[in-house]
Parts: C-alpha cells; sequence; structure tokens
C-alpha cells in the first residue's frame, strides 16, 4: 500500500485478490475472481493499485465470433 501498512498480493489456489496488515498473519480477501473472466497475456494477468489503493486489475471482455461477408459487385 502507499502508507506501507498492507500488503497486496494475487492468490493462485483461491483466484482472489487479498491484503495482510504488516506484523499480521490473518489476511483479507478484497476481491474473488471465481466469476471474473481475466485476460491472462504470457506474463500472467495484471494487478496494480490506484492512488487510494483500490485494486486495479485486467478483465478479458472478448468474444469469439466468425462472420461473413459477401460482397455484390456491379
Amino acid at each position: 500500500s502507499r502508507d506501507g501498512k498492507y500488503i497486496y498480493y494475487a492468490q493462485s489456489k483461491t483466484p482472489g485478490y487479498s491484503r495482510i496488515e504488516v506484523g499480521q498473519s490473518r489476511p483479507e480477501l478484497i476481491i474473488d475472481f471465481k466469476e471474473l473472466h481475466r485476460y491472462p497475456d504470457q506474463a500472467g494477468a495484471w494487478i496494480g493499485l490506484a492512488p487510494d489503493d483500490s485494486p486495479l486489475l485486467d478483465r478479458d471482455r472478448s468474444i469469439d465470433a466468425i462472420y461473413s461477408l459477401e460482397l455484390e459487385l456491379p
């Protein structure tokens, strides 16, 4: 976090984003990724913090579709 009180991290076993207060042992789940479609790239999904320490992350909104185009030339 910006003030150094928390460490934010992504979980791998249970998809989610958590934080833990420095010096403590109990993490707090911030976001559950179960219903969120993330966009994985070669380095993995991206996560960051906004200036107010709210989480920023990528989301996959792409779709797979096949289109056909037929042209009639004069």
